[in-house]
């Protein structure tokens, strides 16, 4: 079943959400304070890192399977980090050693990855990883999700907007200027993303069936999410926080109003990562 196609001109469903940008020693603060009104994110430039034993050592033994099948070394680093910020995140707030920290669904493959703990309260959490890019999200009790991408090229750009966009969202990205056309599509697909894994099924649901509701800045501020069992909105932030050149981040969840934000550059220590 399709989402209807939504009105450009009906007013936002939902507020923006509020947004704060820390650094990252205060963002930790945050972090284990588990305030169910925040989610918080944290978006990281890993060019300048590598792997080490340290970050192995915080996977599990199927992380450290799967960290060793990549062909290329660069698809290897982005997991081994991203799998090592999100633990190191989720122990931080959970007060738990990262390393100890057991996944019910296994972030691994493209299903949202869900902690399995006795202990209450387990946060929701939410990873992505592209190019030079990780981000992690994490929301007490609340449904959360993460997608980040960096603007890259796209040859079958075309062919992409016809497979996951609805037509409005198409008439959207054919709207604007050439030169901004692969961006605005990036905005959409990653709000789309973000709410597919806050829903819990990620990219098993077609990502036309993601709906978006655009702001009066014709950003996205919301996701309907058509299945086979129920329709359920998400509300969504599409950020650009590196510069427009660079990632593209987008957060999409219920059950919070604000986002704590933490970028790390490249030379900068990640928890205990370096």
């Amino acid at each position: 079943m399709m989402p209807p196609e939504m009105n450009a001109a009906e007013p936002p469903p939902y507020p923006a959400f509020s947004l704060t940008w820390l650094s990252e020693r205060e963002w930790l603060k945050s972090l284990g304070r588990r305030n169910q009104q925040a989610a918080h994110v944290i978006v990281a430039d890993i060019a300048g890192l590598h792997v080490s034993e340290a970050l192995m050592a915080l996977m599990d033994s199927e992380e450290r399977e799967r960290a060793a099948g990549f062909r290329f070394e660069s698809d290897r680093k982005r997991f081994v980090i991203a799998h090592a910020l999100l633990r190191a995140t989720a122990g931080c707030a959970m007060d738990a050693r990262p390393e100890a920290l057991v996944f019910a669904t296994s972030p691994r493959w493209n299903n949202p990855p869900r902690i399995a703990a006795s202990v209450e309260p387990v946060p929701n959490v939410s990873l992505s990883r592209r190019g030079n890019f990780v981000a992690v999200a994490l929301a007490a009790r609340q449904p959360v999700g993460i997608d980040v991408e960096h603007d890259r090229p796209l040859d079958d750009l075309e062919e992409l907007v016809r497979a996951s966009l609805t037509a409005e969202e198409a008439a959207r990205v054919s709207g604007v200027a050439e030169c901004r056309r692969r961006r605005e599509f990036l905005r959409c697909w990653t709000a789309k993303e973000a709410a597919l894994k806050a829903h819990g099924l990620g990219l098993e649901i077609p990502p036309r069936n993601a709906a978006i509701r655009f702001g009066r800045d014709d950003r996205p501020v919301a996701v309907d999410i058509v299945d086979a069992s129920a329709t359920a909105r998400y509300r969504a932030m599409v950020l650009d926080p590196f510069g427009p050149s660079d990632a593209i981040v987008a957060v999409a969840g219920n059950g919070f109003s604000e986002l704590r934000l933490a970028l790390v550059g490249a030379d900068a220590r990640i928890f205990m990562m370096e």
